[in-house]
């Protein structure tokens, strides 16, 4: 298995609030769903271990959260796939 050069190097600015978020909004749930899913003595490391992955592979996370952004955009502004050329109805 090859070093990837990416792993460690310090968080910018950006991605360590990218990273943030994501613990903010998604860890609690997260957490519980593990919680069930392995019990209470293995829940918290699997979500460190989680996150931890998530940092080593942000720009990943950054090109899910462009696309995540375009889909609000458009479902925030009442455009939907209906209304994009190709879906619309005859």
């Amino acid at each position: 298995m090859s070093a990837n050069p990416k792993v460690n190097r310090p968080l910018s600015d950006d991605d360590r609030a990218l990273l943030e978020g994501l613990v903010r909004t998604d860890g609690p749930r997260l957490l519980a769903y593990v919680h069930r899913a392995f019990g209470p003595l293995d829940a918290e490391d699997v979500v460190a271990e989680t996150f931890c992955r998530a940092a080593a592979r942000i720009d990943g996370l950054r090109t899910c959260e462009r696309k995540k952004s375009k889909t609000e955009n458009r479902e925030n502004t009442g455009q939907s796939r209906m209304a994009l050329p190709g879906f619309q109805r005859r």
